[in-house]
């Protein structure tokens, strides 16, 4: 090294340790930062949020709450087997990782049961969404929160001026009701919007569209987040028990209860320029209604857990063996 070129060997390492510093920075924020993937785990098109959780699934597996705690069936052999032993609801399947609310704490244990454990450490929770590794809940109070699937990072989205009444969190947004209004903001809780004057009895939020119940009819509101709308329209219908999901092509459908009667409404798409109604069996009035592929499912006045499989040429109602 020529005696002109020392004087600048400090600056240039100084230079260098902070380019240094500032990847390693860069790195272990993306490192220790989960992830939010914007996509619903387990009930990610259903809905089945909007009843309680009480049924979801995965590819493999069913997940439902009955004899007195959670059940998982086998989709492939039919093998069932209890995984959680008391009282549960708002199940959400993650990555081989079973979430739920039990004792109004947040519990997570693995696919195949075993011990549980806590997420969290809030001690009220009444409503809960799996998205990515980030979890959304709900505490007594109706204030809603986000903390991170290992239990940091708690952080509180809405205030004292509204009461959650039911929310899903998808493409980096929050839709939520207070039952009088349907909302959406940020997932950091800013930029909070009314989507919608109620008041407003039942809400899902899935594929950047909003289903919601208002006045007895079920409406839509379309690209929500995108702001793209495809061109295809949306006839309300006249129920307030409904849920959502597509066909194997991606066709939305709609499951709904009306006039003594579960009914389907394929929706209008590009590839199909009309919308069509079916009648799948007459019946009395269920509680909820859930879906899971090609299955419904609701409960009786009484508790049962019925399943319907809508593929026969004769659809009936059995309870879940």
């Amino acid at each position: 090294m020529s005696e002109r070129q020392k004087p600048a060997r400090l600056p240039a390492l100084v230079f260098v340790a902070l380019v240094a510093l500032i990847g390693l920075g860069m790195l272990w924020a993306i490192v220790s930062t989960p992830y939010d993937s914007g996509v619903l785990a387990g009930a990610a098109l259903s809905g089945n949020n909007q009843y309680g959780g009480a049924v979801t699934a995965t590819n493999d597996y069913l997940f439902y709450v009955a004899d007195g705690g959670i059940q998982r069936v086998d989709r492939g052999t039919g093998e069932r087997q209890t995984v959680y032993t008391g009282p549960a609801s708002y199940l959400n399947a993650y990555d081989g990782w079973l979430y739920f609310v039990a004792d109004g704490r947040i519990v997570r244990t693995a696919y195949y049961g075993g011990l549980g454990s806590f997420v969290g450490e809030c001690d009220s929770v009444s409503m809960l969404s799996v998205n990515g590794l980030w979890l959304y809940y709900t505490d007594g109070a109706g204030a809603l929160y986000k903390v991170r699937a290992d239990g940091r990072q708690t952080t509180r989205l809405t205030g004292a001026d509204v009461t959650v009444k039911a929310f899903e969190a998808a493409n980096r947004i929050v839709v939520f009701t207070d039952g009088r209004n349907l909302y959406r903001m940020k997932t950091d809780g800013a930029d909070r919007q009314v989507l919608a004057k109620g008041p407003v009895e039942r809400m899902l939020y899935t594929l950047d569209d909003v289903y919601y119940a208002a006045g007895g009819a079920v409406n839509r509101l379309q690209s929500v987040e995108a702001g793209r709308p495809d061109g295809t329209s949306f006839s309300p219908l006249q129920a307030d028990l409904f849920t959502f999901t597509t066909t194997q092509k991606g066709r939305g459908m709609v499951y709904y209860y009306a006039n003594g009667a579960l009914r389907l409404r394929l929706l209008q798409s590009v590839e199909d320029p009309l919308e069509e109604e079916s009648e799948v069996l007459a019946m009395e009035r269920p509680l909820d209604l859930y879906v899971i592929g090609t299955d419904v499912l609701f409960h009786t006045a009484d508790g049962t857990l019925m399943q319907v499989d809508t593929t026969a040429s004769h659809p009936a109602a059995r309870p879940m063996e």
